[in-house]
């Protein structure tokens, strides 16, 4: 994953589509974090990774 994320069009694809069904959720968090925590930096979850199951504890 390391390699592909340092191929320009890869990173652009996945950036593109942070707002997918199986991840919007999770980004959704992401930037409400974010909101409610100035300084505070939240990755975004990329989509190849298909949050779509994953559990916050």
């Amino acid at each position: 994953m390391t390699r592909r994320k340092s191929d320009p069009a890869f990173r652009d694809d996945q950036m593109r589509r942070i707002h997918e069904p199986q991840v919007r959720a999770i980004n959704a968090l992401c930037d409400q974090l974010m909101l409610e925590l100035p300084g505070f930096s939240v990755p975004d979850i990329a989509p190849h990774y298909g949050a779509a199951t994953d559990v916050i504890p």
